[in-house]
């Protein structure tokens, strides 16, 4: 009698992934020697800020594997994670560490960077080390689409001054320039605007244009920008320029076409200036 076909698939079996040894005697060792290995586990996060709709701030970070694993760990490092950026009428609800974080602000921010730095207690503003403003705080499309001659830049610009004098701990100052809006003609991005898809997708600092987006059909400038004079007349120790980068951006799926807004370009020189290679006549 002949064999009939089976047409369904085979199940697959489970691939056996090889895991290296195992520390098993750590709740054996002595209480200090586990609290310094858990504080050898943090690491430096960027902390994006974000305000909720009752006006208090939050913060698109998640909390350090330590302060979750166990109540051991937690205890061992929750000191250095106080609960900040809070007021008078909403607690604080963000573990911010001061030594090694960075708060990072863009243009979801430009409505209430003022307010966010006017709730900062003295010890916060004594305490933040590093602070990242992404360059896209300094265009914004209502103001300038409507006539605005540059005012909504220098009130910005003059605010932040009075700020950085204010922050006496500061030691490094970062202009961000997102890819996503650096190459805003052609790089796509999945629909993150809601809180919980940013926290997932968070953004990177590095000082080089990513591989997929140096290709010349996408006439990204693929080299960043100066310093901003008005950020180097600030007197900061450490002022450095990068690209902002998240996993999630990538190429769009078209021939794009660029789209030079002709107000970027005549008002926003030195922020944005430069991004385009292609023609910059006006339109």
């Amino acid at each position: 009698m002949p064999r009939t076909k089976q047409t369904g698939r085979r199940s697959k079996k489970p691939e056996l992934k090889h895991e290296g040894p195992k520390f098993t005697l750590f709740p054996n060792l002595p209480m200090e020697i586990q609290v310094i290995v858990w504080k050898l586990t943090l690491e430096p996060r960027v902390v994006e800020v974000f305000r909720h709709r009752n006006s208090s701030f939050g913060a698109l970070v998640n909390n350090p594997p330590a302060l979750e694993v166990c109540r051991d760990s937690r205890a061992a490092v929750i000191s250095s994670y106080p609960l900040s950026f809070g007021t008078y009428f909403f607690p604080p609800s963000t573990r911010f560490n001061f030594l090694m974080d960075t708060i990072y602000l863009d243009y979801h921010n430009h409505e209430d960077i003022g307010l966010f730095f006017a709730i900062l207690s003295q010890y916060e503003l004594s305490s933040i080390r590093y602070l990242a403003l992404d360059m896209s705080l300094f265009v914004d499309d209502d103001h300038l689409s409507s006539g605005d001659n540059g005012t909504y830049q220098e009130t910005l610009l003059n605010g932040l001054e009075r700020v950085v004098n204010d922050l006496s701990g500061l030691e490094q100052l970062i202009e961000v320039h997102d890819v996503r809006i650096w190459g805003e003609h052609c790089v796509w991005s999945p629909d993150k605007e809601s809180h919980r898809g940013r926290k997932r997708d968070v953004i990177e600092f590095v000082e080089e244009l990513p591989v997929d987006f140096q290709k010349p059909e996408l006439l990204i400038n693929p080299n960043l920008p100066g310093s901003s004079y008005d950020f180097k007349t600030w007197g900061i120790r450490n002022h450095k320029v990068a690209f902002g980068v998240r996993k999630s951006y990538t190429v769009a799926r078209y021939d794009p076409e660029p789209i030079t807004r002709w107000y970027h370009r005549r008002y926003c020189y030195g922020v944005f200036g430069g991004r385009f290679m292609g023609d910059d006549t006006d339109d």
